[in-house]
């Protein structure tokens, strides 16, 4: 249902030049669908990927189940906010070319941190032991 909304917003933001003659309520209806779109887009989004995440759990466990819902509202999300940057004429393309540029140097300042933090995100997520599990740890004498 959110979805099917969040699609009339969109039209409605899209089309408010000829929906109504004034100016002002114009301006308005085409804020306020882009603001309703985003709303409701987000809203599925989040719903999609937690039904997503009800299905593939059985078959593929609950960590790599909650790896696909993350990243399924993390693609959304970006997705639903270049959307209703454009149905609010922000220009994207320059948005895009400065997130690139520093992406590109705070990636090559902080590689190892980087790193690091991307490791330990996929051991959140993954869940490679749970509470209640026998943990061995094997000392080496290698000097």
């Amino acid at each position: 249902i959110a979805l099917v909304l969040a699609v009339a917003a969109a039209i409605v933001s899209l089309t408010a030049d000829s929906i109504t003659p004034n100016h002002v309520l114009e301006q308005v209806l085409a804020i306020g669908g882009a603001v309703a779109f985003c709303l409701l887009a987000v809203i599925a989004v989040i719903g999609f990927a937690s039904k997503s995440r009800d299905v593939m759990q059985p078959v593929t466990g609950r960590a790599h189940a909650a790896v696909v819902r993350d990243t399924i509202v993390l693609v959304g999300s970006v997705a639903v906010l270049f959307i209703t940057l454009g149905l609010l004429d922000v220009p994207i393309d320059q948005l895009l070319v400065g997130g690139a540029v520093t992406s590109i140097i705070l990636g090559i300042a902080a590689q190892q941190s980087l790193g690091n933090v991307f490791s330990g995100l996929v051991l959140l997520l993954s869940h490679p032991f749970g509470v209640g599990d026998a943990v061995s740890f094997i000392a080496s004498n290698q000097s």
